[in-house]
């Protein structure tokens, strides 16, 4: 009984399922980072230009306004990738699925003696 609890099953319709959900969550963060830049270009340089308040800001602002957008590129990225990656893999299993599904027909046919042009009719006992 425990052997059955350690064992893995998959369902690939369920696993497809869920891996196009994760299209959502980078559709979201896709819009998301184009909304926050566009309202950032809106905004333009709010700490001015010249004094030494706007060249801080230039000097440590900027490029932490440029790592975030990086950063959002990013996580589109992994959502796609990891829902690309496990409909590849769903679809994967539904193969190996049907080709177990196939060589245990096969066998079963043959066990069933549907293949029986191959034999030279003996038992197999002497």
């Amino acid at each position: 009984m425990a052997a059955e609890q350690e064992r893995l099953k998959v369902s690939p319709g369920e696993m497809a399922r869920v891996a196009a959900a994760l299209y959502e969550p980078a559709d979201l963060t896709r819009k998301t980072f184009a909304n926050l830049r566009i309202q950032r270009e809106a905004l333009g340089r709010p700490w001015g230009e010249g004094d030494e308040i706007a060249q801080a800001a230039e000097k440590d602002l900027v490029p932490m306004i440029e790592m975030l957008d990086e950063l959002g590129v990013t996580l589109v990225e992994a959502f796609t990738h990891t829902a690309e990656n496990t409909i590849a893999t769903a679809k994967s299993f539904h193969a190996a699925e049907e080709i177990a599904v196939e060589n245990s027909n096969s066998l079963r046919s043959g066990f069933n003696g549907s293949d029986s042009g191959s034999g030279s009719g003996s038992s197999g006992r002497r």
